[in-house]
């Protein structure tokens, strides 16, 4: 079963099919999502 996600601001959409490359996606950059992210 495929994972899916994104990131805050919804600029970042992704599915990975491997879940153990979950850690290798990458995450937007954007003023709205450093915020929130720390």
């Amino acid at each position: 079963m495929p994972a899916t996600g994104g990131c805050i601001c919804g600029g970042v959409r992704y599915q990975v099919s491997d879940r153990s490359r979950l850690r290798q996606v990458v995450a937007c950059h954007c003023d709205q999502c450093r915020r929130f992210s720390g």
